[in-house]
Formats: C-alpha cells, sequence, structure tokens
C-alpha cells in the first residue's frame, strides 16, 4: 500500500511538479477546458482505481473486510487531496472541481463494494501509447485516453433472457 501510494505521489511529483514550485494558488478556469473533460474522468477514475487497487491489496493481505474499506477509502481520499494540494503549489493550481472529480470516483467505487447490484459495472481505462513520443506523461496525453464503463450482461438480464447470452461474454 505505501509503494503504491508513494509511488504515485513520487510520479506526479516528477512529472507535474518538480521546478514549478510557485506560491499556492487556485485554477479557476472552466469546468472542461482540458480536452473535453478527459482530465475530469481521469481524476474521478484514479481515485477508483486506488480505492480498488488498495482494498483488494489490503483484503488479499489478510484484513477483514471492513477494515479494509475503511483504510482503502481513507488513502484514495487523502492521494486525491495530495494531489490537488501539490497542484496548488504548481503552475496548474488547486482546482476544487479537480477534487470533486476524485471523491467522485473514490464514492463510486466505495458504492461499488457496498452495493451488490454496482459490481455489474466497471469503470475501465487504457492508454494508446504513440511510439513517437519519448516522455510518458499521461497528462500530455489526453488524446490517446480511453475510459468505459464494462458491464455484466449476463447478470443484468431477467433470468428468462440471459440464457440467450454466450456464456463467453459474461
Amino acid at each position: 500500500t505505501i509503494g503504491v501510494v508513494g509511488g504515485t505521489l513520487a510520479y506526479s511529483a516528477g512529472v507535474w511538479w518538480v521546478n514549478d514550485s510557485r506560491p499556492f494558488h487556485y485554477a479557476l478556469g472552466p469546468w472542461f477546458e482540458d480536452k473535453q473533460g478527459i482530465d475530469k474522468l481521469g481524476h474521478m477514475f484514479t481515485s477508483y482505481a486506488m480505492f480498488r487497487s488498495i482494498h483488494d491489496l489490503l483484503t488479499w493481505g489478510g484484513d477483514g473486510p471492513e477494515r479494509s474499506f475503511w483504510w482503502a477509502a481513507g488513502i484514495a481520499a487523502f492521494h486525491g487531496l495530495a494531489v490537488e494540494i501539490g497542484d496548488g503549489y504548481s503552475r496548474y493550481g488547486f482546482d476544487y472541481r479537480d477534487l470533486a472529480f476524485n471523491y467522485l470516483g473514490l464514492g463510486f467505487g466505495m458504492a461499488r463494494e457496498s452495493v451488490p447490484f454496482l459490481k455489474n459495472f466497471d469503470l475501465k481505462w487504457s492508454l494508446y501509447y504513440p511510439l513517437n513520443r519519448h516522455a510518458f506523461k499521461i497528462n500530455a496525453l489526453y488524446d490517446y485516453h480511453i475510459y468505459w464503463v464494462s458491464l455484466r450482461v449476463h447478470d443484468l438480464l431477467p433470468d428468462g433472457l440471459s440464457r440467450y447470452w454466450p456464456p463467453v461474454l459474461a
């Protein structure tokens, strides 16, 4: 857990904040100025993925379900806030909307873990990395981000129809 959180914060510092120290300030630009809001989806997915991976890691490590749930929620909430505070001391500025999307992703992860029906939905992300790029800066590659929601269609269909859905696509 320390490696996951520490690694992502170290990556953030090296990619976004290195050699960019400024007095703390806020970002007050338009809601979706950057690549039609892909940045906001990135914030949402990152907190969702942080919660899921820490929860799964703690559960796998032997912590009970409730302990894993609350530790993962707290760590993911801290991570989302730490990134925004880091942005506040850089050219990006602290953006409460980014923080809101961080917590929206965390909230979906928590709800998905608590409400069995929501296990039928999962957030996914992939990155098409162009070979002509030399620096791996995820935030500079918004044109190559792909976000989607996957569904467990078999589990969502009524019992009478689910037998017609191919099991390989469950």
